[in-house]
């Protein structure tokens, strides 16, 4: 998709129910998928890190106005076997779904019946966690999903998805990537989540959030 066709979807984006949202082109139809997905624990009805951050979120919403600063921790554990499987599943739960996606629009009206269809997905993973490679220099650093060979490999072998917006938070600011097939030709370059080497480091169970209002 080219960038004018990008950034043309991105300012006509309707909401929907599934996929959650279209835009239509003079000559396409772009629809976008969204998900979220952390390296925490996942149970039945979410990922344990998702529900704790946003109740998080919610404490900074309300907090009353005084001179005081408050400190919130989010308490969940992580790992990099939950981040891939947390992935997986949310990833193929939504790809499975990609021909009732089209059927839905496609029975929105007649109007909507003669144009190519365009899938994207907007995956979230706002905090990305930080590791380090015991068999390299040892610094600590945040690894993107999108920087990984399982995602790529993934991204590679799902030929019905067309692109992906990933949002996550990069360099302390909120950013999101556009990622194509294109941009994994070369899956070798990027970081293997089942490298022995690889490890969460502990700076991920030291990070706090300071917040007040004044």
């Amino acid at each position: 998709m080219s960038e004018d066709d990008l950034s043309q979807a991105l300012h006509q984006l309707k909401s929907f129910d599934r996929p959650d949202m279209y835009a239509i082109l003079k000559d396409k139809i772009i629809i976008i998928e969204h998900f979220e997905f952390d390296a925490s624990v996942c149970s039945r009805k979410c990922m344990k890190g998702i529900k704790e951050e946003r109740l998080l979120d919610h404490h900074i919403s309300s907090a009353p106005i005084g001179n005081e600063f408050h400190v919130g921790k989010g308490d969940y554990p992580t790992s990099l076997a939950n981040w891939q499987t947390n992935f997986d599943m949310t990833f193929d739960s939504h790809y499975n779904k990609i021909p009732a996606y089209k059927e839905a629009i496609r029975n929105k009206g007649r109007n909507f019946f003669d144009k190519p269809i365009v899938v994207g997905f907007f995956i979230e993973n706002q905090y990305s966690p930080i590791v380090y490679n015991h068999g390299m220099s040892k610094e600590h650093e945040e690894l993107y999903y999108f920087e990984t060979v399982q995602f790529a490999s993934k991204v590679s072998a799902s030929p019905d998805l067309d692109f992906i917006l990933f949002g996550s938070y990069c360099n302390g600011r909120p950013q999101i990537f556009y990622i194509d097939h294109e941009s994994y030709k070369h899956i070798g370059e990027s970081t293997d989540l089942e490298n022995a080497d690889l490890h969460l480091s502990p700076l991920n169970k030291s990070e706090i959030t300071v917040y007040g209002k004044f």
